[in-house]
């Protein structure tokens, strides 16, 4: 799950570590296959092997075993790193294909599945619906951030609000799916293409 370095850590905090990674894990199964809302915590630690006490010390809520699986697939995907390597790089078809690889390694971790068990929470959730809209902020606001920084080599009948649009288009769940998952794809290939659709529909010539 979320990566974590143990060289400084307890034996005992160790263990916890690796409970809680059992726990997410088992959740994000079950999760895919009853949907968020149809996933009780007794059935996550069954599936985990561990007790419903366990689960609720480790977590509290189902709230918060999400949160630590998508957590776990964005550091899996070294997202951040990504990201900032991104930020700092100043050639923009650089730039455009650090995200094209930080977006193929999250989707191929089955961060798609992950966004759909979000949506479905939201819908009989409130407070899972609140989280979600933070999440989607917050991303469309790194998605800003990547563009607004390169403004000046975006094609010029692009307003950045357009830019941010076609970006969302292009990196959608949907087309690696029918990419790689339906026509057969690599994920190598699909990153590669997702880069030059980029470059191609957001710089200027």
């Amino acid at each position: 799950m979320a990566r974590v370095n143990t060289a400084g850590l307890s034996y005992r905090q160790f263990q916890a570590k690796q409970t809680r990674d059992r726990i997410a894990a088992a959740a994000r199964r079950l999760f895919a296959l009853r949907g968020y809302t149809d996933t009780s915590i007794e059935a996550i630690a069954s599936e985990a092997g561990v007790s419903v006490r366990t689960v609720y010390t480790a977590f509290g809520n189902k709230r918060q075993i999400l949160k630590a699986v998508r957590l776990g697939f964005v550091f899996a995907a070294e997202t951040p790193d990504l990201m900032r390597a991104a930020f700092a790089e100043s050639d923009h078809g650089s730039r455009l294909a650090l995200a094209a690889r930080w977006t193929r390694r999250q989707l191929e971790l089955g961060a798609g599945d992950v966004r759909a068990v979000y949506r479905s929470a939201a819908v009989a959730d409130t407070e899972m619906a609140v989280e979600w809209e933070g999440v989607q902020a917050r991303y469309r606001k790194a998605v800003r951030r990547l563009l607004a920084d390169m403004l000046d080599g975006l094609k010029p009948e692009l307003s950045l609000d357009d830019a941010i649009a076609v970006y969302m288009a292009l990196t959608s769940p949907e087309i690696f799916r029918e990419l790689v998952e339906r026509a057969g794809w690599s994920a190598d290939r699909y990153e590669d293409w997702l880069a030059g659709a980029l470059k191609l529909l957001l710089i200027r010539d």
